[in-house]
C-alpha cells in the first residue's frame, strides 16, 4: 500500500510539461507487474 501511495504521489506532483499522456501511459504501463489490470486508449476511443 506505501508503495502505491508513494506512485501517487510521484506522479501528482510532476509538471504538466514533464507529465504528459504519453508519458503518463508509460509510467502507468510498468504497474502492470504488480498485477494491476491497465487498458490505454488511443485518441479516437
Amino acid at each position: 500500500m506505501a508503495e502505491g501511495v508513494h506512485i501517487a504521489r510521484n506522479l501528482v506532483n510532476e509538471p504538466p510539461n514533464v507529465l504528459f499522456p504519453i508519458a503518463f501511459a508509460n509510467r502507468i504501463k510498468a504497474l502492470a507487474k504488480a498485477g494491476l489490470k491497465i487498458d490505454i486508449l488511443a485518441p479516437a476511443q
